[in-house]
């Protein structure tokens, strides 16, 4: 298994490279009214608008800082891509503001020091793992958007009951 790392302070996370369609520089994001303060807005991504989350916010530890290193993440929710895979575009597409975006490192060696938390509060939050030196959160990229925040961001994949 292959890992995207980034850091918030001294903390390091982690998203599974499969799910990752791009790694773009910070663009502006269109703000939607009424949504939680981890949603920044849309912004453009091949012509097509996506929904952009700030993973700070969603985590606790604040908004990323404006510097190079912080990055938007494109992921895939409900599939998996393949670093390198033609972009469908009838995929649902999320964007994740990480700063720090540090590189991809292999996970198959790792040690999984705690298993996924099982937090209603934040289901996103997947196993910790020992990469070398470092221990890293990987967080499950599908469970970033909570029902109805999914509903609501992508209505055309609500299910019938919800939209």
């Amino acid at each position: 298994m292959q890992l995207l790392t980034f850091t918030f302070g001294d903390s390091p996370y982690a998203i599974e490279a499969r799910r990752i369609v791009e790694v773009l520089p910070l663009v502006a994001a269109r703000p939607l009214p009424h949504m939680p303060d981890h949603v920044c807005g849309l912004f453009t991504y091949r012509g097509s608008l996506v929904p952009l989350i700030e993973l700070g916010r969603l985590l606790g530890v604040g908004p990323a800082p404006a510097i190079l290193s912080t990055r938007i993440i494109v992921v895939s929710l409900d599939e998996e891509t393949g670093v390198g895979l033609p972009i469908r575009d009838h995929a649902c597409r999320l964007g994740l503001v990480a700063p720090h975006v540090i590189a991809i490192q292999s996970a198959d060696e790792a040690a999984t020091v705690l298993p996924r938390l099982a937090l209603r509060s934040a289901p996103y939050l997947g196993r910790v793992l020992r990469l070398g030196s470092e221990t890293v959160q990987v967080l499950d990229v599908d469970q970033l958007l909570s029902d109805d925040l999914r509903a609501g961001l992508f209505p055309a994949r609500a299910p019938e009951g919800r939209r």
